[in-house]
């Protein structure tokens, strides 16, 4: 009985179809698309703002 010399076909057609599947997850365009939920502002940063423009306006009409 003649040994049959070791095939790596079996291994490269699984590596290489595993090469494709990462390439076409790679080039879904939803991949990154991800609604953007921004934070809402701090209060207190409203609130200093909000002070800020009040002077500003008093500044104005005084003069």
């Amino acid at each position: 009985m003649v040994e049959q010399p070791f095939s790596f076909q079996e291994r490269d057609e699984q590596r290489k179809m595993m090469q494709e599947a990462i390439a076409a997850r790679a080039k879904d365009p939803n991949r990154f698309q991800q609604h953007f939920h921004a934070k809402p502002v701090p209060t207190a940063v409203k609130i200093e703002k909000f002070k800020f423009m009040q002077v500003g306006t008093k500044a104005c009409s005084l003069h």
